[in-house]
C-alpha cells in the first residue's frame, strides 16, 4: 500500500473492494425490489380503505377492507418462501439465470393478479384463482430444481 498522504486521501475517497468470495444474488435482489414495490402499494390499499371508512383496527366488520388486508396477508404469506427460494437456486446454480427469470416474472405475475384481484369490492375469481396458479407454479417449479440440483451433488 502507498503510505503516502496522497496514497491515504486516495484509499480513504474510494469505496473498499468487496472480497472474491461474495456472491450477488442480482437476480433475486431485482424480484425482491419488484416485490418491495408491491408490498408497499397493497400496504397503501389497507390504509387508504381504513382511513376513508374511518377504521383504526382491523376490518370493522366491512367487507372490502377485510379483502384488502386479505390480499396483503396473502402477499405477506407466499413472497418470502419465493424469495428464499430464488436465492437459493441462484447461489446453488439449480438452474440456468433464464430460467430462473421466467418463474421469478411467473411469480410476480401471479402476485399482481392476486392483489388485483382482492383490490376491488366484487370479488374477482379468474385473477384470484390465475394468481394462485402462477404462485404455485414458480414456487413448485423452483423447489423441484433445487430438490434435483440437491440430488446431482
Amino acid at each position: 500500500r502507498n503510505r503516502s498522504p496522497a496514497g491515504l486521501w486516495t484509499t480513504a475517497l474510494l469505496p473498499p473492494r468487496r472480497p472474491a468470495f461474495i456472491i450477488m444474488l442480482k437476480i433475486t435482489a431485482a424480484f425482491a425490489g419488484l416485490f418491495g414495490l408491491g408490498q408497499i402499494v397493497l400496504t397503501a390499499g389497507v390504509i387508504f380503505c381504513r382511513r376513508s371508512k374511518q377504521i383504526s383496527m382491523g376490518d370493522g366488520d366491512d367487507a372490502l377492507t377485510a379483502r384488502r388486508i386479505r390480499g396483503h396477508a396473502n402477499f405477506c404469506e407466499t413472497v418470502p418462501m419465493a424469495l428464499i427460494l430464488m436465492g437459493a437456486a441462484e447461489l446453488s446454480e439449480a438452474c440456468s439465470k433464464r430460467i430462473l427469470c421466467i418463474l421469478g416474472g411467473l411469480m410476480l405475475a401471479g402476485r399482481s393478479l392476486h392483489g388485483v384481484a382482492f383490490w376491488n369490492e366484487e370479488p374477482w375469481m379468474f385473477g384470484r384463482v390465475r394468481g394462485m396458479m402462477l404462485t404455485a407454479a414458480s414456487m413448485g417449479g423452483l423447489s423441484v430444481l433445487l430438490l434435483a440440483n440437491a440430488a446431482r451433488r
